[in-house]
């Protein structure tokens, strides 16, 4: 067990916020116990340039993209359902988790948000959510990003889709 939280401290010294995402690293069986290492894949992290948040978008839109066409909503989109992975070969890709608050669409009343409380929840409420936390990064957005962010946002209560809205970028 000390393995584990050592891991995870590194990690956390190495950046900052929770970790999430372990694969399991090494195992040991030693008569009556069974010792397990993980390793943390991923944290939490904003984008902090243009750039990042270029990639940040392509990543949480194409991971609603495949949510909603398995007819499912997300319906928890915040910055802690958002893990970055680093990787060797790149910079990293960011990843949409915790996807047991998912529902189909047209099935739940939304209770999250006063300005959105008692709509019925569909996709477009997806893609709002998103568009809110494109809004609360720190630095000013590219032309092309914040025309999404205001199409992200708009997006209750039309037919917009991920494909749409990726036609803005």
């Amino acid at each position: 067990m000390v393995n584990i939280y050592e891991t995870l401290k590194k990690s956390n010294d190495d950046a900052t916020g929770r970790t999430h995402l372990q694969v399991v690293s090494a195992m040991k069986m030693k008569k009556t116990k069974f010792e397990v290492i993980l390793t943390p894949l991923g944290f939490e992290k904003q984008p902090v340039t243009a750039d990042e948040s270029r990639e940040w978008i392509v990543g949480m839109l194409t991971a609603l993209s495949f949510r909603n066409g398995s007819n499912f909503c997300h319906d928890d989109i915040r910055w802690r359902n958002i893990v970055f992975v680093p990787t060797e070969a790149a910079t990293g890709y960011w990843m949409l988790i915790d996807m047991d608050e998912s529902f189909s669409p047209n099935t739940r009343k939304i209770d999250w948000n006063r300005q959105l409380m008692g709509e019925t929840l569909t996709y477009q409420h997806d893609f709002y959510q998103l568009g809110k936390l494109l809004a609360d990064l720190d630095f000013e957005l590219p032309m092309e990003l914040e025309n999404l962010q205001n199409a992200l946002v708009a997006s209750v209560g039309t037919k917009t889709t991920a494909q749409d809205l990726f036609e803005l970028l």
